[in-house]
């Protein structure tokens, strides 16, 4: 269904991912805690490391202007009035992030109904598709990092 885009989207995902790992394993390892902090500075500390490692990441990284097409398609036929409600449910509602930037605390993140991620690519573990507004953001939830945004991937008339 996805194509040649999709493959490039899932290769340029990949690659992501096992970046990702080796920068993990170069950290302190977390333990199992209920310590919040300590939770927080592992988080901290990876996603520095992605930053270091991905110095100019930019919006369309991983949403190249083919795969931003599919996207858009895609979410056209199935984004109905009911889908976006659920999306917009308890969708944070659009506000200003820099790629590999932190997720700000406080900030909820939307669900994302069955019926959308049935149709996107697989992603591997710890990496969500999230909408922010109407607005699809690839999600590390690991490094609590905003990887790419699809700006406009959906048309929801909302007042977020």
């Amino acid at each position: 269904m996805w194509g040649e885009a999709g493959t490039e989207f899932t290769t340029r995902i990949g690659n992501y991912y096992d970046l990702r790992a080796r920068l993990q394993q170069q950290l302190p390892r977390v333990t199992v805690t209920d310590n919040v902090w300590q939770i927080r500075q592992g988080t901290r500390a990876l996603g520095h490391a992605i930053r270091v490692a991905r110095p100019g990441a930019m919006q369309g990284e991983f949403f190249s202007a083919a795969m931003s097409t599919e996207f858009k398609r895609t979410l056209a036929l199935i984004t109905t009035a009911g889908v976006c409600a659920a999306i917009m449910d308890d969708n944070p509602g659009s506000f200003t992030h820099a790629i590999d930037g932190n997720y700000p605390s406080g900030k909820s993140l939307a669900t994302m109904p069955g019926i959308i991620l049935g149709l996107l690519p697989p992603l591997p573990n710890d990496i969500e598709f999230r909408f922010v507004g109407r607005h699809l953001i690839l999600y590390d939830v690991r490094a609590n990092t905003i990887i790419d945004r699809l700006p406009y991937a959906i048309e929801c008339h909302s007042r977020r």
